[in-house]
């Protein structure tokens, strides 16, 4: 803490001396009553937001952590602009910081270091249940990491907003994490690329080279083959939307259907540009290519189309075989159950927070690919096929 001494004489500078103060002439005019009212209540606004916190108690500052830990202020400072320190001062500094219950200005921190210490995360739509329970880890790590977070819907993908790129600009973001359930705005990814702000993209992957975090869709499409050949099928539709996360997982599911000797002219394919179309498509009856076994690609096109499918005779009669590649909480309770695949959001989150992390201290590190893991939950929608 500050001693006595300097801390009085500090006081009295910072409430007598600043030049603006002294040059109001309308100050050296008032009644000594006024005049010295008004010194008093400068002088008790500054003890309060210098010394003292909500508790009452004296506030510590960088040079008590520095006195405590026995380490340099630039070391000290290091730490709080998160710049790489030694494992050992790390864990000295935050040793002493709950020990003397410190707390940084984020603010003059801002200022020092041009980083304001806050990430933001754009979504299509923050009612989406998947990228919701994704988005609140990520939340979590970044918390963690001492960073604080905002969170922004966009409507039109295709279309992004000139206001949405003013509200990075207006707060100094240190970097973005991207939702999009088909593609990137062009304009928000041409903005951070141009401008090196970090960003992390979640599930699709845009045109030019940058960091991505998704769940594994080639083991996904490989094990939902496998799975469905094991139960005897071999006419299956595959319905979703025209994304990279979908290519992907319907890439390997096709190959893996290969691999074992099986004609791919027998798997029906359908994509939809936007989970819009999906919900007001209707499947046929009967279906196109007669199929035994349908598999919903995401979560977009699965839960408008299987309601209705199941509520369809030949589904209740177990005539369709249904897979899905994202569980839904509602699944369970669906007649029959939905067999699914269970998705890691947890570990998803923390990979997007952590990739973003590094980003932030280090731009110069290359473009990488982080996968979550997934597993196959069986449930009773997927039944033995002997056709």
């Amino acid at each position: 803490m500050e001693s006595p001494v300097s801390l009085a004489t500090s006081l009295i500078f910072t409430t007598l001396f600043p030049l603006k103060f002294l040059t109001d002439r309308k100050l050296f005019t008032c009644p000594p009553a006024v005049f010295f009212g008004i010194i008093i209540a400068k002088f008790l606004n500054i003890i309060q937001n210098r010394i003292y916190e909500q508790g009452g108690h004296m506030k510590t500052t960088i040079k008590d952590i520095a006195r405590d830990t026995g380490l340099s202020l630039a070391t000290i400072s290091k730490y709080l602009n998160h710049k790489r320190i030694s494992e050992k001062n790390r864990i000295l500094i935050e040793e002493s910081i709950r020990r003397n219950q410190y707390t940084p200005n984020s603010n003059a921190q801002a200022l020092r270091s041009k980083s304001s210490r806050c990430i933001c995360i754009f979504m299509p739509s923050i009612q989406d249940y998947y990228f919701g329970k994704e988005c609140d880890h990520i939340i979590k790590a970044m918390h963690e990491k001492g960073y604080s977070v905002l969170v922004r819907s966009y409507s039109d993908e295709a279309n992004m907003k000139e206001n949405d790129i003013a509200f990075l600009k207006n707060r100094h973001i240190d970097g973005v994490v991207l939702f999009a359930q088909v593609t990137f705005p062009p304009l928000l990814i041409a903005y951070l690329s141009s401008n090196g702000i970090p960003f992390v993209c979640m599930h699709q992957k845009p045109a030019l080279p940058a960091f991505l975090v998704s769940y594994n869709d080639s083991y996904a499409g490989e094990t939902a083959a496998e799975y469905l050949l094991q139960k005897g099928h071999r006419k299956i539709l595959l319905v979703g939307l025209d994304s990279y996360s979908t290519k992907q997982k319907t890439q390997h599911f096709i190959s893996t259907y290969q691999k074992y000797g099986f004609d791919p002219s027998n798997l029906t394919v359908t994509l939809f540009p936007s989970s819009e179309f999906a919900e007001e498509y209707t499947l046929p009856v009967p279906i196109p290519g007669e199929p035994t076994a349908i598999v919903f690609m995401d979560h977009f096109t699965s839960l408008p189309l299987m309601k209705a499918l199941l509520h369809q005779e030949k589904a209740q009669s177990r005539g369709y075989s249904i897979l899905a590649f994202e569980d839904d909480p509602i699944f369970e309770s669906l007649v029959p159950a939905v067999t699914a695949f269970t998705q890691d959001a947890k570990t998803l989150g923390y990979l997007a927070a952590n990739l973003l992390y590094e980003q932030i201290l280090d731009k110069n590190i290359a473009p990488d690919t982080c996968l979550a893991p997934v597993s196959l939950t069986e449930r009773e929608s997927v039944y033995l096929c002997s056709c």
